[in-house]
């Protein structure tokens, strides 16, 4: 897993508590060895099709849930976060 995911993922774990068991990161994040190449290939127009994505959308439903959860093979965008989430939602 790349370094700044990982050291992401740190972060929320103290500053939230969120459990990230379960979680097969390299579903979602290239090896720090090959993350450089996905990089360049990304700026080239070459898609990652080896790795699922990860939205901010999901990540913040599982900080509000307080630990991980696979996500939906499809994102549902209308979704909004719940008013009294962990994150100070309106």
């Amino acid at each position: 897993m790349g370094d700044d995911a990982e050291e992401l993922f740190v972060s929320i774990m103290k500053r939230f508590g969120t459990s990230f068991e379960g979680i097969n990161f390299g579903v979602y994040f290239p090896g720090e060895p090959t993350a450089g190449f996905w990089y360049l290939a990304s700026l080239m127009g070459i898609p990652d099709r080896k790795h699922r994505s990860l939205t901010v959308r999901h990540l913040l439903a599982v900080i509000n849930r307080g630990q991980w959860f696979d996500p939906p093979n499809s994102e549902n965008t209308s979704a909004k976060p719940n008013s009294d989430s962990r994150l100070g939602g309106d």
